[in-house]
């Protein structure tokens, strides 16, 4: 089954996946999923509806961008060339599935 594409919220300039703005705002992804899965505006999902959410300071945003940009670099460094063979990418039924998979992407 193929995976849902991950979410990517633009808001003041900044784009970042659901993950990405939980690490920086300190707020649980899915609350973020939930808001965005309910049509709210992306101002809102991010500051929320009462803006009550605590602003992170301008250094902690800063280490966290850099975090987020070591794990984007890192996941491109390790992400296979051939995404067929990625774990979890196809199901093999048999033996000869595999043997044909082989010779088919060689």
């Amino acid at each position: 089954m193929p995976r849902k594409p991950e979410i990517v919220i633009d808001h003041e300039g900044e784009s970042h996946t659901v993950k990405e703005w939980s690490i920086l705002l300190g707020v649980q992804a899915e609350t973020l999923r939930s808001r965005h899965s309910k049509g709210w505006p992306a101002n809102e999902i991010i500051e929320g509806r009462d803006s009550l959410i605590a602003i992170p300071s301008q250094e902690f945003m800063d280490e966290m961008k850099a975090k987020i940009h070591e794990e984007r670099a890192e996941r491109e460094r390790t992400r296979p060339s051939n995404p067929v063979f990625r774990p979890g990418a196809i199901r093999v039924c048999s033996t000869s599935s595999i043997r044909d998979l082989t010779e088919r992407f060689q």
